[in-house]
């Protein structure tokens, strides 16, 4: 699965509708085309942030800062310690 997400309301949305096992698979992940949520396939990444770590409130608020330009290292940091 890959899905772009274009605003943090779609994020939300989507972030709803998702049974909680599929939470286990993905993540919320940006490259240059923009912000996706897709299928983890890989054990390891630094791209992206794996949905079942953080509540939906963390996601869209990372969604905002890495749609702004904010670095990966910049949103986990702010995300962990002040949601």
């Amino acid at each position: 699965m890959q899905k772009r997400i274009h605003t943090q309301g779609e994020l939300f949305d989507e972030l709803r509708k998702l049974p909680d096992e599929d939470r286990d698979h993905l993540m919320l992940a940006r490259y240059d085309g923009g912000i996706f949520l897709e299928t983890i396939l890989e054990k390891e990444h630094d791209y992206g942030l794996a949905i079942r770590d953080y509540s939906n409130r963390q996601l869209v608020i990372a969604f905002g800062m890495l749609k702004d330009g904010a670095s990966m290292e910049e949103t986990l940091r702010k995300i962990r310690t002040e949601y």
